[in-house]
């Protein structure tokens, strides 16, 4: 059960890195603003959080509710204050999501167990 939440949690992340590198650079149109807006999701991760448990250290359950507070952020934020940085930092943390997730869900599946991580803070 926890393997499949990690999962359908990464691909969430994953279609919104795929949207987030799509409007990289961003030049504030409104093509763009309509991209972001309407495409990042968030659906899975409010499905699947209460899924998670031990098996996800509480660094990681801060990476990815980091991630989750910056979408949320750029989906109601108002288009005068988007800005490239801070997609393109949002790109960066998505990648370092997944790859921690990667990890998690690599070791779960080789010991069929829990598995501990300790993430350095960034």
């Amino acid at each position: 059960m926890i393997t499949n939440s990690i999962r359908l949690i990464a691909e969430e992340i994953n279609y919104n890195l795929n949207i987030l590198e799509a409007v990289i650079p961003y030049e504030n149109d409104n093509e763009q603003d309509l991209l972001l807006e309407k495409e990042l999701q968030n659906i899975q991760w409010y499905n699947c959080s209460t899924n998670l448990g031990p098996e996800i250290s509480n660094d990681c359950f801060d990476l990815i509710c980091g991630f989750y507070r910056r979408i949320a952020i750029l989906k109601n934020m108002d288009s005068k204050n988007r800005n490239s940085d801070y997609i393109e930092k949002t790109r960066d943390k998505a990648k370092i999501v997944l790859h921690e997730l990667h990890k998690l869900t690599s070791n779960i599946n080789k010991k069929g167990t829990c598995v501990w991580y300790y993430i350095p803070k960034r």
